[in-house]
């Protein structure tokens, strides 16, 4: 058994016990806990299992991992009370069983956001066309993105922030009660057709990941269970099993075009695992499969995230180098002090220097450059950043999640925490670009959309009794 196994599988057996064990302490209010212990438990299955043979990754490497891991589970857990009804009723509704009012917005407002979108990809499509053609688009996408790393560049500044709306209209549009008075089911397909071939069409998977996991964050924040002494009647039971059903087929379709999309995306950029294939690393029973880039797109920031660890490289970057195309190696590690975490900020209040976007490249054995969301946490504080930081997520993940019915911004701050989460091997910046725009829609939007249902709700309606509306977290005045 290799070192790697050693250390690997017995970690994941703890991951999957804790998932366990909060599950009974806290029936029903752990699914953040447990969607982060699951994805750390399979990479390090997938690190121990030799599918891909990893350089060897070091046991400081595995301290701060596995504390950044309990941490979370720690601030999660202490920020979750014990189950009370308050915490589960639906915002807006006094049937336990009917569906949650979970609307951010109305029909007028997913249309704003969606001309704001197409707006945004129409300029991206005029840029490409004119620096590159069209035909070149479609037919060679690899050499938009090898003539020119930074081709996103080309375009506007404006015309990106709105391509980052991309991912929360298309959980919008997907999830029906996610929208007033939604639009009809046929509307709907054909919409999400449109929004997934145009961000296949920006030659990322970062926008279409995110949207695809925001989409099945939102189905599974939206099943809830019901207490064993509930009233309801059956027939209201029995509906609300048939929603339930739905939104996790609906889960399950999202996810495996999301598989799809990463596939089809991989393929036309030619990054289909064949550097990870041709070092190596990669068994005979993977690399048959055809599955290697997923893999090595979900894992290989383990290794790669200990020898960031393990490097006493504290000379910065070249950031002319590392944004010019081909491959620039170097594990620098100069200690940070908020320049990696807060990056964008400090681009416009220079407090400190901000460290680059994009990361140089190590070998494990073939070169990789993303190193986990552990990374810039520990760039810039080094382990007591990665605890502190991992603290406080599992607190807001906590706090959002057990109020998502009493609250429409909690709802879709939660669900895109939980997004994140399932990306929490590979995605390393919270405040890069589209995740920060991402959150802050979810954020606003949210709060507009509690203050609409908290004047609707106060509203006197003809011949109601305001002494029986119930309030908002479903208690009576």
């Amino acid at each position: 058994m290799t070192a790697n196994a050693l250390t690997a599988l017995p970690f994941a057996t703890v991951l999957v016990a804790l998932s366990v064990l909060a599950a009974r302490a806290r029936p029903g209010r752990v699914l953040p806990l447990v969607a982060h212990n699951l994805v750390w438990a399979a990479a390090y299955l997938v690190v121990g299992s030799e599918l891909i043979h990893y350089s060897p990754i070091s046991i400081r490497a595995w301290f701060v991992l596995v504390s950044g891991a309990v941490a979370f589970n720690v601030g999660y857990l202490l920020f979750t009370r014990p189950r009370r009804g308050a915490d589960e009723t639906v915002a807006g509704s006094s049937d336990e069983s009917g569906p949650p009012d979970i609307a951010l917005v109305g029909r007028r407002g997913l249309l704003a956001l969606l001309v704001a979108y197409s707006l945004g990809f129409g300029l991206y499509v005029v840029t490409i066309m004119r620096h590159f053609g069209l035909m070149t688009l479609l037919l060679n996408p690899t050499a938009v993105r090898g003539a020119a790393d930074g081709y996103l560049a080309l375009v506007p500044a404006w015309a990106r922030v709105l391509l980052f709306l991309g991912p929360l209209v298309f959980a919008l549009v997907a999830v029906r009660p996610a929208v007033r008075n939604s639009l009809p089911l046929a509307w709907r397909v054909l919409l999400l057709a449109y929004l997934a071939a145009s961000m296949l069409a920006l030659l990322q998977r970062t926008n279409l990941f995110l949207a695809l996991l925001w989409t099945i964050s939102v189905f599974l924040f939206t099943a809830r269970t019901q207490s064993a002494d509930s009233d309801t009647d059956l027939a209201a039971l029995r509906r609300a099993r048939i929603r339930r059903r739905v939104f996790a087929v609906g889960a399950v379709a999202i996810a495996l075009g999301g598989f799809a999309g990463f596939q089809v995306v991989a393929g036309a950029l030619g990054k289909d695992g064949g550097q990870a294939v041709s070092s190596g690393a990669v068994s005979e029973a993977l690399a048959g499969t055809g599955l290697t880039s997923v893999v090595t797109y979900a894992t290989g920031g383990i290794p790669a995230f200990s020898q960031l660890v393990e490097s006493d490289n504290h000379e910065w970057p070249d950031p002319a180098r590392l944004a010019s195309p081909g491959l620039h190696t170097g594990d620098y590690n100069p200690q940070t002090w908020g320049g990696a975490t807060f990056e964008p900020f400090v681009r416009i209040i220079p407090i400190v220097r901000p460290w680059e976007s994009i990361a140089a490249f190590v070998e494990i054995p073939f070169y990789f450059n993303v190193y986990t969301w552990y990374e810039t946490l520990y760039r810039d504080f080094r382990s007591a950043g990665v605890i502190v930081g991992m603290l406080a997520l599992g607190a807001a993940a906590a706090a959002t999640y057990v109020r998502r019915f009493r609250s429409v911004t909690a709802y879709w701050v939660g669900s895109y925490l939980v997004a994140l989460i399932f990306l929490c091997t590979f995605v390393s910046r919270f405040f890069h670009s589209i995740y920060f725009i991402s959150l802050v829609l979810a954020l606003g939007l949210g709060l507009l959309a509690d203050r609409r249902r908290t004047r609707s709700r106060r509203a006197p309606s003809p011949g109601a009794d305001l002494g029986d509306r119930p309030s908002l977290t479903g208690a009576t005045p």
